[in-house]
Parts: structure tokens; sequence; C-alpha cells
């Protein structure tokens, strides 16, 4: 079995209906400023990845771009 290669950021990577549809199901959003943050890392690091969407979505998952978290709707049920 021929392992995965890794490659650089592919020209024009954008924001996957893989992404949408995982970022959908988890309650994940602001794709494009999360998109623009790890393109951007992606490039200044020169970072390689079988698997870019899996990449990115692990940015999202683990907010690198460091956005502000939505509020969960069991954090405001007491707030009144």
């Amino acid at each position: 079995e021929r392992k995965a290669r890794e490659s650089r950021l592919p020209v024009g990577f954008a924001v996957s209906d893989r992404v949408k549809a995982w970022a959908s199901e988890k309650g994940h959003d602001k794709l494009d400023k999360h998109l623009e943050h790890f393109a951007g890392y992606a490039k200044a690091k020169g970072a390689t990845y079988t698997d870019w969407d899996e990449a990115f979505m692990n940015a999202i998952r683990n907010n690198w771009a460091k956005l502000p978290l939505a509020p969960t709707t069991s954090a405001w049920a007491g707030a009144k």
C-alpha cells in the first residue's frame, strides 16, 4: 500500500462541501475567518498535509484563529 503524499496548500483552497457539512453538524461558524487564518498559517509555515480538509477541520476544532466562541444554548438557558 502506498503512503499518501503530503503537499503544500493547494492553489485556490476553499471551504469544501465536506467541511461545510461537518461544521454545520458540529456547530462551527465563521468559516471564512477560519479559512483566512488557516491559509495564512499554512503559507507562512510552508505546512504540508496529506488531507487538507481534515487539517482545516482540526484548525477550526482547535480554534487556531482564536475567534470568540458562540454561546451555547445551555450556557444561555439560565440567563434571563
